[in-house]
């Protein structure tokens, strides 16, 4: 609101830092039935989870146009070295990233690409030149990091299967396994790691699930549960939308 405001009195466009799903979704709702001020989600790519919101008068934010507007508000890093020796996932990529001390508010998402490619950071204009000029090594791998157009970002598309799994308990450990055909034992590893979201949010392996919940499991995918019904069994029947 604060960007907003500030949007307002000085007719420039303002831009929030990134945002999850559910709170930039919120924040278009909110102000959808404005007239004196609107705003756009902007996150590199289409399907982008993390997104910044740009924020001006209506009449600004069409005179320069979307695509415009993303430039100036975020950009993107290369991140290469030869990782076919020692295969790094999003959770090595974005350690990294932290451990330069840049928060990860100031992170749109981490594409990992295929077959020891490197990866592809999404992040605003001041953090890009930061990794450009401060990032040399995720894990053993030596890296070189460059800017690069926004569209040449290679988001992997998403293969989406409809799953139902059987559970005993809608623990969040138990329903990632279900939706994910992985082991209960190695949901659960990866939720103490801090490997598994719920709602975009790192949560206990013990949480429980509910209707309309998000899994995210880093690196692999992510759950989308709709129905959950109980069985004769007292068991419950959890349909999902798997995205790997």
């Amino acid at each position: 609101l604060d960007v907003a405001a500030t949007a307002l009195r000085t007719w420039e466009v303002g831009a929030t830092k990134f945002l999850r799903p559910p709170e930039h979704r919120a924040l278009l709702e909110l102000f959808k039935p404005l007239s004196d001020v609107s705003c756009v989600a902007a996150g590199g790519y289409e399907d982008a989870e993390r997104r910044v919101l740009l924020v001006g008068r209506p009449d600004v934010l069409d005179g320069l146009g979307e695509e415009a507007l993303a430039d100036d508000a975020i950009a993107a890093v290369a991140i290469e070295g030869k990782f076919e020796f020692d295969a790094a996932g999003h959770r090595d990529f974005l350690g990294s990233v932290l451990k330069l001390g840049i928060e990860r508010e100031f992170l749109g998402d981490i594409i990992v690409l295929p077959d020891g490619e490197g990866a592809q950071v999404v992040a605003t204009p001041g953090v890009a030149d930061m990794l450009e000029a401060s990032l040399t090594r995720v894990r053993s791998v030596t890296v070189s990091c460059k800017r690069i157009p926004l569209d040449e970002l290679r988001p992997q598309p998403l293969r989406r299967k409809d799953v139902t799994a059987v559970e005993a308990s809608l623990r969040l450990d138990a329903v990632a396994s279900g939706g994910m055909g992985i082991s209960r034992g190695v949901a659960s590893d990866m939720a103490k790691a801090g490997d598994i979201l719920l709602n975009w949010r790192p949560a206990k392996a013990a949480k429980e699930v509910a209707s309309g919940d998000v899994i995210t499991i880093r690196g692999a995918g992510r759950v989308e549960v709709h129905d959950i019904d109980l069985t004769a069994k007292g068991k419950f029947r959890i349909k999902m939308t798997r995205l790997s």
